[in-house]
């Protein structure tokens, strides 16, 4: 039973893992992306971008423990950026 549990646990930590790298995939995608439409839009659009930016709440820290769910965990995150804020952080059960 404690092997089939520790499995178990060692499983949910690699999927969680695997979801950590693949969101810092997609944020590494979106700061590429957004150089690029800088380029095209020119710098107008660039500092309005960036005003928006400064504009978001960094004192308010959301964090998730231990998702299971990962379309949660992304209409979290959505949430999170439609309220303005910036500070997201995962935190293993385990560790907490």
């Amino acid at each position: 039973h404690e092997t089939y549990q520790s499995d178990a646990q060692s499983d949910a930590k690699t999927s969680e893992e695997f979801a950590a790298k693949k969101v810092m995939e997609r944020l590494e995608r979106l700061e590429r992306l957004a150089c690029v439409l800088a380029q095209l839009a020119g710098e107008r659009w660039a500092s309005n971008v960036e005003e928006v930016l400064q504009r978001k709440v960094n004192s308010v820290a959301i964090v998730l423990e231990r998702p299971c769910n990962l379309r949660n965990a992304w209409t979290v995150l959505r949430t999170v950026d439609a309220f303005g804020l910036v500070q997201v952080e995962l935190v293993d059960g385990d560790d907490a």
